[in-house]
């Protein structure tokens, strides 16, 4: 399961509330009978101006003694910062102009990202 998160702002507690959406879908599929859990990632896309500073891992969040670190469970997501995506490297086109238009909003290119939306309807 993929489960994907846009955010244009930034959340201190963004790996607290993805960790509860993955316990959920896990509940979720017990709930309905499933044997094995089909495993879950999340991805977190960024597109805000502020450079993220919000935890990607739960313990980082975590008020831990060293010596006791490896007895706490962890929580991750992956994070992708929009603005940073080289788009060249792209190949699905719908993709590559749905992340331009994206980062031109961004960049305060509202024609550029108007005309790639016209272009590719």
């Amino acid at each position: 399961m993929l489960g994907v998160e846009y955010q244009s702002t930034i959340d201190q507690k963004m790996v607290v509330r993805t960790g509860i959406y993955e316990m959920l879908d896990y509940y979720n599929q017990l709930i309905s009978g499933r044997k094995k859990l089909i495993p879950n990632i999340m991805i977190v896309f960024y597109a805000g101006s502020s450079f993220w500073k919000a935890p990607q891992r739960l313990q980082e969040m975590m008020d831990k003694s060293k010596s006791m670190e490896k007895y706490y469970n962890d929580w991750k997501y992956f994070f992708v910062d929009i603005k940073e995506i080289d788009t060249t490297k792209i190949k699905n086109s719908q993709v590559r102009y749905l992340v331009e238009a994206v980062q031109g909003l961004y960049e305060g290119d509202y024609e550029g990202s108007k005309r790639i939306n016209d272009e590719n309807r």
